[in-house]
């Protein structure tokens, strides 16, 4: 039974770890995919209104109204291109998601280290051991089912 038990203890810590890590590298890609969007969505936007603006002006009587047209039309272009990359794709809502989670998972983590410090092996129940586990699992299983409700709408 005691080995029972460190054998469980090991896999918590362990699955604990292994998605801590896994998820907190999927939040910090969709955070950085997130701000890149938007980033280059306003950017590419002010350019568009800036192109825009150089058309009612002429240096030396040459006109920019040509250039500025087909520079705002390919900006246009771009950015449509962004916002259907964002709307497929919706980083946002997955950098939230996986904050979730990682949070949820910070959370078991911490009481779980509380619940096992300074105890003897003999003190911890195979029990206490399996709730640790399906809180685990919940949380997996919202992400999951979070992640297949997206990828279906």
């Amino acid at each position: 039974m005691e080995n029972e038990i460190l054998a469980k203890q090991e896999f918590i810590q362990n699955s604990i770890s292994e998605q801590l890590d896994s998820f907190e590298k999927r939040r910090k890609y969709n955070r950085s995919k997130t701000f890149m969007v938007h980033f280059l969505v306003i950017v590419l936007g002010s350019l568009v209104t800036f192109a825009s603006g150089l058309s009612k002006y002429s240096i030396n009587g040459h006109s920019f109204d040509k250039y500025t047209e087909v520079v705002s039309m390919i900006l246009g272009v771009i950015i449509t291109s962004i916002a259907t990359y964002n709307a497929f794709f919706n980083n946002k809502r997955f950098w939230i998601i996986y904050t979730s989670t990682t949070n949820e998972l910070k959370k078991i983590k911490d009481d779980y280290d509380y619940f096992v410090a300074g105890k003897d092996t003999k003190d911890i129940t195979l029990q206490a051991l399996e709730e640790f586990k399906t809180r685990i699992q919940k949380v997996l299983d919202e992400t999951n089912n979070e992640w297949s409700s997206i990828r279906k709408s």
